[in-house]
């Protein structure tokens, strides 16, 4: 286990910071079209445990949320590395994992109907953000990695 701990740092690192990119581009990109913050995510956990939370809660558990889920798939970047994959199947694999909250976790569970269904804005902009904290979760990988860290 001592040999995977160096990609879990990096992987928990790196997804940390994607995270915070996804966060900006996406605060962006709401004050640029005038939207609210969506409540889709936090609406699916709410449904999942089951809650009732107010606003302001659900403001919260949405911050901690994303959090916790972009260090979570950093830390799958990290795992696939310690498997000895290549890291273009890696990097690619991991790319691909970091899309499926909104295209498959949130229709699946009901929280939103299949992306085929949405209006080409929403998943335009969906497919951007996640591309901003993969893209970025990926160079901040491959940057530590390469420095050793």
């Amino acid at each position: 286990m001592a040999g995977v701990t160096p990609h879990l740092r990096r992987g928990l690192a790196a997804g940390a910071i994607g995270g915070t990119a996804m966060s900006v581009a996406t605060n962006l990109e709401m004050r640029i079209r005038g939207r609210e913050p969506s409540r889709v995510p936090v609406q699916t956990i709410e449904r999942f445990l089951p809650l009732d939370l107010s606003r302001r809660q659900e403001e919260r558990l949405a911050t901690v949320g994303h959090v916790i889920s972009s260090a979570g798939f950093g830390l799958l970047r990290g795992l696939l590395e310690a498997t000895s994959a290549s890291a273009a199947f890696a990097n690619a694999a991991f790319a691909a994992a970091a899309f499926s909250p909104d295209f498959v976790v949130i229709p699946a569970t009901g929280g939103a109907p299949p992306p085929w269904r949405w209006r080409l804005v929403e998943l335009v902009t969906s497919a951007v953000h996640h591309g901003v904290y993969a893209s970025t979760t990926v160079s901040v990988y491959e940057w530590l990695r390469r420095r050793g860290v």
